[in-house]
């Protein structure tokens, strides 16, 4: 599932967080045969630094959905701590540079009169970061056997609404 290879994209703390080297490469195309289907293209990778206790992590991604198109790159950064010899704790902070795009030019309309129809084209970049917390009481060489853990996390610290500037559409992200 894109849960369990993905994990540390819905919280930063999980990144490489069995200490070995993952990667992983994700296409998906909805709804095979409509014009301006959704698809969803993504490149991630995982590195353990066990010595010091922390790992790293990047994600670039691209979704398209129509007119709208999203570009990111995330990094994510963790640190772990022992608390016994089954027990971890760990920290993490992800930073997101995103490119949002619209182009209307190939929208069709029923009512052209629609007010929150977007026309035109442009793009918007934004820049987040978010922080997460992870807990599990198992070490690396027992992850088969039953355990427990426990996560928090917040990927988008920064709220705000995106505004193409020659378009007439706003998105809330």
């Amino acid at each position: 599932s894109g849960f369990s290879s993905e994990r540390f994209t819905w919280n930063p703390a999980m990144t490489a967080s069995w200490y070995y080297i993952e990667s992983q490469d994700i296409y998906q195309q909805e709804w095979y045969g409509f014009e301006g289907a959704p698809q969803t293209l993504s490149a991630s990778f995982q590195l353990p630094l066990i010595d010091q206790n922390m790992s790293l992590g990047a994600q670039l991604t691209q979704d398209k959905v129509g007119p709208l198109k999203q570009s990111s790159i995330a990094l994510m950064y963790a640190y772990q701590l022992k608390l016994s010899y089954h027990d971890r704790l760990a920290v993490g902070v992800v930073v997101n540079m995103s490119q949002f795009g619209f182009d209307g030019s190939d929208l069709l309309a029923f009512d052209l009169d629609d007010t929150s129809l977007g026309l035109g084209e442009g793009t918007e970049s934004q820049l987040n970061f978010g922080l997460g917390i992870y807990y599990t009481s198992v070490n690396t060489e027992e992850m088969d056997e039953s355990h427990f853990f426990a996560g928090l996390s917040v990927m988008q610290a920064l709220p705000g609404d995106l505004y193409f500037k020659d378009v007439s559409a706003i998105a809330n992200f």
